[in-house]
């Protein structure tokens, strides 16, 4: 799951070990928020949607093993939210085994609101190395469960942003004359290296006056 500035993207790999006999029809429970659902997978036919549980029919019977991708999206308030995490499930199967990685697109944290068994809280080290493979960005929570219900919920928060160096004088002459009517007339000259702004802004000292500014000749 990867959270963005008010947008989560997710995406689950469901691997099928088929036991003794074929199977043509897959159920899978998605939690309600999820939307623009896609499912990926070798011979797919039909999708048909019942409420949070989605029906997959393949075109044949899959035998010994099928792996089923399914992406998925939501959108929340990124200014104060608590995200449920729960993922994607498999029914009716004999048994489920399966992990959990949170990853930001954002400047966002994500303290643990809640995590109930039989979820269990892990390091990043420890998913397996093909799921691991599919992750591009750093995972900031990562959990193993088994079974089909746990419970998890993170809260998101911003990162307090600080100002940076909007730009550098590589270097700065300062030139002033005394006239005969014992006026200060003073020229500055900055060599500028701009890193964001397209303005810059200076300050004169008190009770100066304006002449003029050149730039780039």
């Amino acid at each position: 799951m990867t959270v963005g500035d008010g947008l989560v993207g997710g995406s689950a790999t469901i691997r099928y070990a088929i036991i003794n006999q074929g199977v043509q029809e897959f159920h899978v429970t998605l939690p309600a928020q999820c939307k623009n659902v896609e499912f990926t997978g070798p011979n797919i036919r039909r999708k048909e949607q019942q409420g949070n549980t989605w029906t997959i029919g393949l075109q044949d019977k899959a035998w010994g093993a099928y792996t089923l991708v399914v992406t998925y999206d939501y959108q929340f308030d990124p200014h104060n939210a608590t995200l449920p995490a729960a993922g994607v499930h498999a029914l009716d199967v004999e048994r489920e085994t399966g992990s959990i990685a949170i990853t930001s697109a954002a400047s966002l944290q994500f303290p643990e609101k809640m995590a109930k068994e039989p979820l269990r809280r892990i390091d990043e080290s420890e998913l397996a190395d093909n799921d691991r493979a599919l992750i591009t960005r750093p995972v900031l929570l990562a959990y193993r469960y088994e079974g089909p219900a746990y419970e998890l919920a993170v809260d998101v928060t911003r990162f307090e942003e600080l100002p940076v160096l909007q730009a550098v004088a590589d270097h700065t002459q300062l030139t002033t004359v005394v006239t005969d009517a014992g006026e200060m007339l003073t020229q500055a000259s900055f060599m500028v290296k701009n890193n964001a702004k397209q303005f810059q802004t200076f300050t004169l000292p008190s009770g100066a006056d304006f002449w003029a500014c050149y730039v780039g000749g």
